[in-house]
């Protein structure tokens, strides 16, 4: 990868914060934050295009089963902020597609790509997961979905 400064990134630690209170879905959470660790893994190990490769292999998958699982809840329980909650899903699986395409389409890797990717997964987890999800905890919990 390209020369570039990391001091603006960091691994994270999973936090009770973080929590939505459903089991399946902070597992699922968890696994993003996994995710932004194994970037940041890759980004500081040097480590070549099979990591970033398998990386946004399993965003790939992650965007699609984690966000289809809860928009089943959503739909299911009527939930009231549903279409605005798909309709971010369907924004960040283009942003991954995106990210995808760009590194199958492309022979550079660059450290400056690997912070694209990183910087969307930590605006994802700060706004969306914090912000958003947080919106259905209750909701959700009241209709019996832990």
């Amino acid at each position: 990868m390209a020369n570039g400064s990391l001091e603006h990134f960091q691994p994270l630690a999973w936090s009770p914060s973080f929590s939505v209170g459903i089991r399946l879905f902070d597992q699922q959470h968890q696994k993003l934050v996994g995710y932004i660790n194994d970037l940041y893994t890759a980004m500081t190990g040097h480590h070549g295009r099979e990591a970033i490769q398998a990386i946004l292999d399993g965003l790939i998958e992650y965007t699609l089963t984690h966000f289809i699982d809860e928009e089943i809840e959503m739909y299911r329980t009527d939930f009231p902020d549903f279409p605005r909650h798909k309709e971010a899903h369907d924004r960040f699986i283009a942003v991954v597609r995106d990210f995808y395409i760009r590194f199958r389409a492309s022979d550079e890797l660059s450290r400056v790509f690997c912070a694209e990717i990183y910087a969307a997964l930590n605006a994802w987890l700060q706004d969306h997961i914090l912000g958003m999800d947080k919106g259905y905890s209750l909701y959700l919990n009241q209709w019996g979905v832990r």
